[in-house]
């Protein structure tokens, strides 16, 4: 069967949100710290033993995200200018995300109190690691010049699960819990932060076996977040093949099949060869496969809610359904 006798037909996306942003959006929180060094430093979350942290992000922060939210798939953070030398590094950190009705300087004194419905371990246990970052970046800086959000001298959480977060429904917070770890110079190196009362960030934080905080301020470290769009499937001829491809983040989606739409469980997981760059994942599907329809979807079973991208591939002779 030849390129001239197929026809390609984009089937409409199921998806959560009712915007879809093209690329990804870094953001900065608070904002007004992305370029600006914070007022302040913080040892915590990542420099105490058998801690838990909690810290809020107010909503308005994140008005980058076009509406209807988007996945989260690195969060960042970046060592005080003057507190950058020294190196620690966990093997069992563990990082949750949710969606609080809480916001700045409201959280409760009861972690659980917290915790939004959708709360979701999207990280560890596993290694977390700062490095020294005064070595990195050339030295200890003493301006309001921030250091860089570097991947590789700072602290960088690339997320076992991307985390859907859309602002409208609420603030976003960040839970760490973070066991004994191994460093050195520790009292030399912190995360940037900053202290104002009543602006986009508070935290909570106590033992991690504790139910209840020790320590309650209006003191947020300053945080990176990297969110991308929810994915589709894209569909190209070549001269012998179909192309499908779809970006690699957020890695919670998976590709389905069928040759037919008819329930949710006529969809098989694709059991072929996915190839692919950093940037998407590849299929190649050879002209002569195509003898009757073929219906590919994006799943995501974890997402809340379920979401799902559709694309059918099919002859121009009529199929059985």
């Amino acid at each position: 069967m030849g390129k001239a006798n197929l026809l390609l037909t984009l089937l409409t996306l199921l998806l959560p949100s009712s915007g879809v942003f093209g690329t990804w959006v870094n953001i900065v929180v608070p904002n007004d710290a992305e370029n600006q060094e914070g007022n302040d430093f913080s040892y915590l979350p990542f420099y105490a033993i058998n801690w838990r942290y909690q810290q809020v992000y107010d909503a308005s922060q994140f008005s980058a995200i076009p509406l209807g939210g988007g996945y989260i798939t690195d969060i960042l953070f970046r060592a005080d200018c003057s507190h950058c030398s020294g190196y620690c590094r966990f093997t069992n950190m563990v990082l949750y995300l949710s969606t609080t009705a809480r916001g700045p300087d409201q959280l409760s004194a009861v972690f659980d109190e917290n915790l939004g419905t959708n709360n979701t371990r999207v990280y560890g246990p596993g290694l977390f690691a700062f490095s020294d970052a005064c070595a990195f970046n050339g030295g200890p800086c003493h301006s309001s010049t921030p250091l860089a959000f570097d991947t590789l001298a700072n602290g960088f959480f690339d997320l076992d699960i991307p985390f859907f977060y859309d602002p409208a429904k609420g603030n976003l917070l960040m839970e760490v819990w973070a066991r004994e770890p191994d460093c050195n110079n520790v009292g030399t190196i912190a995360n940037d932060a900053v202290t104002v009362a009543g602006d986009s960030v508070s935290r909570v934080s106590g033992l991690l076996d504790s139910t209840t905080a020790a320590l309650i301020d209006t003191t947020g470290v300053v945080t990176g977040f990297t969110f991308v769009p929810v994915p589709s499937l894209t569909v190209s001829l070549t001269t012998n093949a179909v192309v499908i491809t779809w970006p690699v983040q957020p890695k919670n989606f998976t590709l389905y099949w069928a040759d037919k739409i008819v329930t949710n469980e006529n969809w098989q997981l694709f059991g072929g060869q996915i190839g692919g760059n950093f940037l998407n994942h590849i299929v190649s599907l050879p002209s002569d496969s195509l003898d009757q329809a073929r219906f590919f979807r994006l799943l995501c079973s974890t997402c809340e809610p379920t979401s799902q991208s559709n694309i059918s591939v099919k002859t121009n002779s009529p199929i059985a359904q």
